[in-house]
This record gives structure tokens, sequence and C-alpha cells, in this order.
């Protein structure tokens, strides 16, 4: 069963698939590493400029609080000229804003605060010094040493406003607040854990200052000369560092870099604080910070891009694995049928056309059949049972047939398709392999008749294309007459043009059961002693909306092969008890005759027959003694036993039971000894006065002479003529059914002439 189908060449392809794949998934991981590289950094650097413009805006914001503390301060001290009412003034300030210091500084440079009064010269002298930028506004000013020597006034905001008294001198209102603790509230956090931050001067001196400011310009008060110790000293970082001295006063926010002495940079951001006097920032870190952040990134990222990798290429490696130890998994998976555990139809497919190719000499039969009515198989014994017949019809193939030049295989449900050798063993070998399959069945306890419904299609040497030789087998199978006892076809032309005709009423068939299109018709049965209607027969005749018709020699047979006779045959059960039903609520009177329905093969087969019989009739109130259900005698060549258990089962529902074509088998007779029919129907053949002869004579009387002993009526089919109507009499005949007594009309006129009671 092993076959080696083109698997390493497509181990092969995956491998070399696989290896191209992983080298351009090592090169892509690398180009995206390096772009989350570059990502990162350019939006980190965006992220650093976006935190120190936050913070300039919270020290400017700081700084606009000084001015509404101020304008507050001047607003509560008119009218204040004592020093106890300045103090209480001062107190209460500082108890409303918290954080701020308030001074009042008087012309006689007494400096009068919460804590105490002290005088302070030193500071008037330098207001005064500095008095051309007050005017009249307030003032916020830096706490540089040259203006400011008393320490309690450095690294703080200082509001200032110069007022007059009534005296004409100067005094002035101060409002400290300490640089240190903006520089360290939340806002100024993520700056300060990369950087240094630092409040100064045009000239670099350092007004405040991050609590970094250590760690990077330890013991350097100017920022400019810290810068430059950490700088590579070089003509180049000392250009820029001028250059940051030139742009911080043009009152936008700038970003650059100076080269430090290990070769990395100083990141550094700086610019005016706008609503202050002579008062700006600076922010830098060193970009090795910066480095340090992106390489982490970069790391984890190519960290996971080769793990990514590395479970690819396990999984590379566990596919490949798996494919070399497996390939008679691949095979049985592609090529071996789950149900026969033989080989499936696409090993046919690429098979059949070596085995063509490795015997050219040799002529071969392509053959395309089923297991006829397998569906009731499987309905009656189960799919257990009904797959080891399906198995057997590949296994016995291989016991019969040459298995390395001939070859079956399921193409799908109980659809097989084979290639044989067409030799004059072939009839034969037929014949065992039918048989090893119906052997096969008994020994599963399946009693159901094993026939096979097959095309064959005679291969010619020119023949390449597999698939229409399977398609001209299969159209010789379609073209079977089921109801025949020869179940084989081979393919001509002919069956194609009979397949479109096939075709065309398979495609109408169900929508024209939904329209109504098939009509009960029925012909009368003839008493002929007493010459008068004792019922009739129910036919199908299937007229089309636009007033065609299709005779019942065109569709049944194919409704017959397609198993569509079941549904139509139920059809015209369930429309005739719907006639009668309707009859019985009419207001008018009726006689009713008992009607015959015809029953194939197919309905019958159905396990759930007898029981859809009764719920119909019980559905409608059908009296079941004006229904009868005619049985054709071949039902019972190849299913006896099935027959007659269901044969019992009718009659014991009250139905009664007609043979059809009575005479036309060999076992006639014999059926009678086992089935209690109540009515036999003899064809015209039997009693044709242009071919009758004595012996059919003799046979005709003796039947009648056996039915009446047995007590079952006969009825003779197709009188067509008086002379005939006298012979049957002669030989006993009591009840006809032929164009002499009428043709089938449809139901409504059989009842307007026969069952309505007019008075």
């Amino acid at each position: 069963m092993k076959k080696n189908f083109g698997s390493d060449k497509s181990i092969s392809l995956i491998l070399r698939i696989a290896l191209t794949v992983l080298i351009i998934c090592v090169g892509a991981t690398f180009l995206h590493v390096y772009d989350i590289k570059n990502v990162f950094e350019k939006n980190t650097l965006k992220s650093y400029e976006g935190h120190v413009d936050t913070a300039v805006e919270e020290v400017k914001y700081q700084i606009d609080i000084l001015k509404n503390i101020m304008n507050s301060f001047e607003k509560n001290m008119e009218g204040a000229s004592l020093n106890e009412e300045i103090n209480d003034v001062i107190l209460r300030q500082e108890m409303y804003a918290k954080g701020y210091t308030f001074y009042y500084l008087a012309p006689n440079s007494v400096l009068v605060g919460s804590e105490e009064n002290k005088y302070n010269d030193d500071l008037y002298k330098a207001l005064q010094k500095i008095s051309a930028y007050y005017y009249t506004e307030n003032y916020v000013c830096l706490p540089a040493k040259n203006y400011f020597t008393d320490p309690e006034f450095c690294d703080s905001i200082l509001g200032i406003k110069k007022l007059q008294d009534e005296n004409g001198g100067d005094y002035y209102l101060i409002v400290k607040r300490d640089l240190s603790g903006i520089l360290n509230i939340e806002t100024f956090d993520y700056l300060n854990s990369m950087g240094c931050f630092a409040i100064i001067e045009g000239d670099g001196d350092v007004i405040a200052h991050s609590e970094t400011f250590n760690k990077y310009l330890s013991g350097n008060n100017n920022i400019y000369n810290a810068i430059y110790a950490k700088s590579s000293k070089t003509n180049k970082a000392q250009n820029q560092i001028n250059l940051i001295k030139k742009n911080i006063y043009s009152e936008i926010s700038f970003s650059t870099k100076i080269d430090d002495e290990n070769g990395d940079n100083l990141l550094v951001y700086a610019g005016e604080i706008s609503n202050s006097h002579d008062m700006y920032y600076l922010y830098f870190f060193e970009a090795k910070t910066l480095n340090k952040m992106v390489q982490g990134v970069t790391i984890r990222s190519f960290i996971i891009c080769l793990f990514m990798i590395l479970v690819m290429v396990a999984l590379i490696i566990f596919v490949w694995i798996t494919l070399n130890e497996s390939n008679d998994l691949i095979i049985k998976l592609a090529y071996i049928d789950e149900v026969t555990e033989g080989y499936n139809y696409n090993y046919f497919r690429r098979h059949v056309s070596q085995i063509l190719q490795n015997n050219r000499e040799t002529p071969y039969l392509m053959l395309r059949f089923d297991i006829m009515n397998f569906r009731y198989i499987n309905e009656s014994y189960g799919h257990d049972r009904a797959d080891k017949v399906l198995m057997a019809t590949v296994k016995q193939f291989e016991k019969v047939f040459d298995p390395q030049r001939e070859l079956c295989v399921r193409v799908n449900s109980d659809q097989f398709v084979a290639i044989v050798i067409n030799d004059i063993e072939f009839e034969e070998k037929y014949m065992r392999y039918l048989k090893g399959i119906s052997d096969n069945a008994n020994e599963a306890m399946i009693k159901y008749p094993i026939r096979l419904k097959m095309g064959m299609y005679q291969v010619r040497k020119e023949d390449q294309n597999v698939d229409l030789m399977i398609d001209r087998a299969n159209a010789a199978r379609k073209s079977v007459d089921v109801t025949s006892n020869n179940l084989t076809a081979t393919y001509s032309d002919n069956i194609i043009s009979n397949m479109r005709k096939v075709d065309a009423i398979e495609s109408e068939m169900d929508k024209s059961l939904k329209n109504g299109e098939f009509k009960i018709y029925i012909q009368p049965k003839w008493d002929i002693v007493k010459d008068e209607i004792m019922g009739g027969e129910a036919l199908v005749r299937w007229i089309k909306n636009d007033g065609s018709m299709v005779y019942p020699s065109d569709f049944i047979p194919i409704f017959e092969s397609n198993g569509f006779i079941e549904t139509l045959d139920f059809y015209m059960l369930e429309q005739l008890c719907i006639k009668m039903k309707e009859m019985r609520k009419e207001g008018k009177k009726y006689r009713f005759f008992p009607i015959s329905v015809n029953q194939s093969r197919v309905l019958i087969n159905n396990p759930d027959y007898v029981k859809n019989v009764e719920k119909t009739l019980k559905r409608y109130e059908t009296d079941f003694s004006k229904i009868q259900l005619e049985i054709t005698e071949n039902l019972f060549f190849d299913q006896q036993d099935k027959m007659v258990d269901v044969v019992g089962q009718l009659k014991k529902l009250g139905l009664e039971l007609a043979m059809d074509d009575f005479g036309s088998g060999y076992s006639s007779l014999n059926i009678l000894k086992d089935v209690p029919f109540d009515i036999l129907k003899i064809d015209k053949d039997f009693f044709d006065e242009s071919i009758i002869s004595k012996a059919s004579s003799v046979i005709l009387k003796k039947i009648f002479e056996m039915a009446e002993e047995l007590d079952i009526d006969v009825i003779c089919e197709g009188v067509e003529t008086k002379e005939q109507v006298e012979m049957l009499k002669g030989f006993g005949c009591h009840a006809v059914q032929g164009y002499y007594y009428g043709k089938p009309m449809p139901c409504e006129e059989f009842i307007e002439k026969y069952c309505l009671i007019k008075e």
C-alpha cells in the first residue's frame, strides 16, 4: 500500500522555502529593530522637549501666581502705616498664601517681616540702584549676588513693588517664593530623573536648580562653565556654548548638542522665561542616558524577534521531522479512502494514466457503478454494517482482479470507479466479484440482495483524458433501466442524447410536482358479467402548465432510476386520499369504488413504507377497503422474504393487494403460495387473439380456476375488442380493464361519470 508520490521532493521544497523565509525574517528583523531604534529615539526626544515645555510653563505659572499675590499684598497694605499694623497684614498674608514670605522695606531701610524687624540698608540701596526698571508696575527680578548680598533672598523669586508714602519717601513691598520648592514639584520629576534643570541669569549664573544639579555640575555655579567642564573642551564645544549664550536672549526656545568629554553629546534645551526679568531656563542631559533607554528597547525588540525566529525555526524542524517520519500518514490522508481502507478517487485519477501507459497493448474497460438501493441498506442495517459492504466492494476486487494492472476505488457514498482488462475472462471474473460482495454482505447479516448498476466505456489507445473516460462510463451508468434485469450499459453516442433528455426531465421534476403538474387519471375496471363498473386504476399523467404532455414511458424509468418515483407514488396516493375526503365532505352523493395505486420497487424498499402508508390513509380518514395497492411481480425476484413480510403488514392494515403483470416471471405460482394477494392482473400478451395458442388457452383457464379456488379475483388488462371480451368470458373471466370500456381519464371526469349519483 505504501507509495512515494514525490513526498521527498515536497519536503525538499518545504525546506528550501523555509530557509528562504528564515533569511528574509532575519533581514527583516534587523531592519525592523533598526527602525524601532530610530522611531523610539525620535519620539523620546520629542517627549523630552514636551516635558521641558511643561516645566517652563510651570515656572511661568508660579511667577504669575506671585504677581497676583503681590497685587493682593499691595491692596491689603493700603492705610497701614505703623509697624504693628504692617506686621498684622504680613501675618494675614502668609496665612493666606502658604509658601510665600512677605516684607515691607521702609524708607528708613527698616525691613519689616513676620518674624522680626531689622535694618537692611544694603537691600534698600540695591533696590534703589535698579529702580530704573521698576516704574509703577510689579517687578519680578532675580536674586543675583550682584544685586543682593543678603543670603535670605538667594535662590528665590522676588516680587517687588516700589511705592511712595505721604512724605514722598520710597518704600518697597516684597514677596518671596523659594525656587527650590518649585523645581522639586511633581512636574519636574521626570526631567530631574534624566538630567538637570536650572533657572539662570543671562550670564549663566545659576539662580535655582533641581536636586540633580550637583550630580552633573558639582562645585560650579555658572552653568556655562559647568557645561564647558563636561564638554570635550575643544573650540567646537566652546562655539556651541557661545551659541547658547547668544540664542538665549532670542525669546524663543531652542535645542542643541554639545560634544562631551567622552565623545558623546550633551543635549541642551534653553530659552527665556518670558514673564520675568533676566530669568532663563536651561535643561540638559547626557545622550548616553537616552542611548541606554534606546538600547534597552532595541535589545528587547531584538530578543522578541529572535525568539519568534527561533520558534519558527523549531516549527520548521518539527514539520520537517514530522513529514519525514510520517510519509505513510501523508499518503493515507491523500490517497486512502477511510471507509473502504483502499485507495481513493484522487489516487485513481492519478494512477490510471500510469496503468494505461504501462499496458499500451492491453484492452481496458472503464467502469462506473453503484450499489442499487444502498440507501435502504444504510437505513435498515445501520452505517457500520453498510460500510462493510462498501469495504467488501474494494477488497473483493483486489482478490478477483489483478491489483497490479487493475484498480477499483470508491468515489463517494456507494459510487465506485474501476479500470479492468477487457478480455474473455472479464464476465467470469465479474460474476465471482459480485458473488464475493454478496457473501460478505450475508456474513454481515444483510439479507438485502446486492446488485450493481454499471456503466462501461471501452478505452481506446488514443484516449488520454482520464476524467473524460470516467464521465463516459458514468453516462452509460445513468442510462441503465433499473426496471429491467440487465443493470449494465456500454457507452455509445446515443447515450449522450438520451442523457440530455434525462437531464431535461430531472431539472423540471421537483418544480412540476410543486406546481401540481402531475395529474391523477383513472381507468375504469369493468365487470363483464354484470356489465357495470367495479373500480378503477389511478395512473399518473404529467401535463405541463403550457398544455404539453410528457409521456409516462419517458419519465417513469427515469424516476425509478433516480429514486424520485418514491416521492411521486406517495404523492399520487395522498392526492387520491384528498380527493376521496373532498367527495365525502361535499353535499353531493357519490358511490365509492376501490381504486388501485401502483407501488414501485423503490417505494417498497423504504423500511418506513408500511408506516407511511398507514399514516397517510388515516390522516385523510380514508376507507382502507377503497384503496388497492398494485405490486409488480418482479419485485419478488431478488427479495422475496422482504416482500412477503411487507405484504403481510399491508394485509393487516385491511388493504387489498394486487399482483401486477402476473405470469411475466418464472416464480408466479411460488409467490402465490407464500403471499396472500387479493387480485391477479394478467397482461394482454397472455390473451392476444393474434398469438394465443392452445397452450395459452389451457393456462388461462387453469389460472381462472385456481384463482377461484384460492378466492382471488382476476383482472385482465389491455382489453380493446369485443372479441377479447367474449373470449375471456369463455375462460371464466369476470373483470377486465382496457380501452374497450374506457381510456384513462382525468379524476374529475371519472368521478362525474361513474361516482356521482344523479337524482
